[in-house]
């Protein structure tokens, strides 16, 4: 099977959810034995380079990558209120990413194109020009619901007229778009329901974020300090949202009851005013090279999302690596654990700081969890069968489109 993987973003390094979970999707058609191509838009932002990827990668994945400038600007944002369009998703069309796409579809011929996210759809008609392969769309998330909980959450009044008006057409835009492709590929459970409310006929098929179990082989490190860790993309505003949250409504408390307790953050594109926060006890590490390094000799992974969509990977990923973790209800959305058994779930600030101390004071209670975390990651989220599940799938929908 040939399988095209169109991207908002070049997933490689793999060093944030989204792109974890694109890349490892990728890896595992390829060694099921498909041709795998990534065609990307290499946004400003998450810029990657196609000569940094390894040549094993390259010899099992073909990668094509359009570089594009889609950073907000506050006066293309105040021009964009004249028009329809949202902008969110207008951002990501542009005619320097048409002419290489078009090419591409033209010289190949694919079984199935598979759009990574929201952003793609914006490309459907081009492609269905160009090529009549079945097309689905792979839901990491329903962008609708994250930029909603985020405007309930704004405080300033200006800032939230004008995400009211985005979030609309976001909406408007999502609601339209995801009937016209051929299949649904949803990572998570709860967004899978909330797509089939809108075409119940449309083919659909769960198919979780995975991890590569070979790669959180690493005995938990745990030693005698009491560390909490973060580690998320910090330019993405939920993850922002969440720890000014924990920070300034959880964190005192922990530091009452804690002594020397220490709170280490680490992910990609740190905004400068997040320095702030540096303090003896709070430890800002930027982006890190190694995951399983950063987490291994944490106490406690903390997950505060107060808004958001779609699965976590690095609430998977922690899970893997054998960690006990305290995650809101929302950042454990589409995950099947149980609170008080592999996970902690609490949505307020004393119960998710109750929740925290009580892990870094027991620390037979945090290994028995950790334990079971990994147990969960290995029954739900191991890539072959996943993988295998997904062809399946694939496969039948090929037939159905002849």
């Amino acid at each position: 099977m040939r399988i095209l993987q169109f991207c908002k973003k070049l997933p490689f390094p793999p060093k944030d959810g989204e792109s974890i979970a694109i890349l490892n999707i990728s890896k595992g058609l390829a060694e099921a034995g498909h041709e795998v191509t990534v065609f990307a838009i290499n946004t400003k932002r998450h810029r990657g380079r196609l000569d940094a990827i390894p040549s094993n990668l390259k010899d099992t994945i073909r990668f094509h990558a359009v570089d594009l400038d889609t950073d907000p600007h506050w006066w293309s944002a105040i021009t964009n209120l004249v028009g329809r369009r949202s902008y969110h998703i207008s951002r990501f069309y542009d005619k320097k990413v048409l002419s290489p796409l078009r090419a591409l579809l033209e010289s190949e011929t694919y079984d199935i194109i598979q759009l990574e996210g929201l952003f793609g759809l914006q490309y459907l008609q081009d492609i269905r020009s160009w090529q009549s392969s079945p097309i689905v769309y792979r839901a990491h998330n329903i962008e609708y619901r994250i930029w909603n909980r985020l405007l309930l959450n704004e405080p300033n009044p200006i800032k939230r007229n004008y995400l009211e008006i985005q979030t609309k057409r976001l909406h408007d835009f999502e609601r339209n778009m995801v009937t016209k492709v051929d299949g649904w590929v949803p990572i998570s459970p709860l967004d899978g329901d909330l797509l089939r409310e809108l075409d119940r006929d449309m083919p659909r098929h769960i198919s979780p974020a995975t991890v590569r179990l070979e790669d959180w082989t690493r005995a938990s490190e745990t030693g005698t300090k009491r560390t909490i860790g973060f580690l998320g993309g910090l330019d993405w505003m939920p993850n922002q949202e969440g720890l000014r949250w924990f920070i300034e409504k959880a964190l005192p408390s922990i530091r009452a009851s804690v002594e020397e307790v220490e709170f280490h953050i680490a992910g990609r594109n740190q905004p400068d005013w997040m320095e702030a926060w540096r303090a003896d006890d709070v430890f800002l590490h930027g982006e890190v090279d190694d995951a399983a390094s950063f987490l291994a000799d944490k106490s406690v992974i903390i997950v505060p999302l107060l808004s958001g969509s779609g699965m976590r990977i690095k609430i998977i990923e922690a899970m893997a690596a054998q960690k006990a973790i305290v995650s809101t209800s929302i950042g454990a959305e589409g995950i099947p654990v149980e609170n008080g058994k592999d996970i902690f779930l609490a949505d307020y600030p004393k119960d998710f700081s109750d929740a925290v101390v009580r892990l870094l004071s027991e620390p037979s209670l945090a290994n028995e969890m950790a334990g079971l975390a990994r147990t969960t990651v290995e029954q739900h989220f191991d890539y072959r069968p996943v993988c295998r599940k997904l062809v399946e799938f694939y496969e039948a929908l090929i037939s159905v489109h002849r």
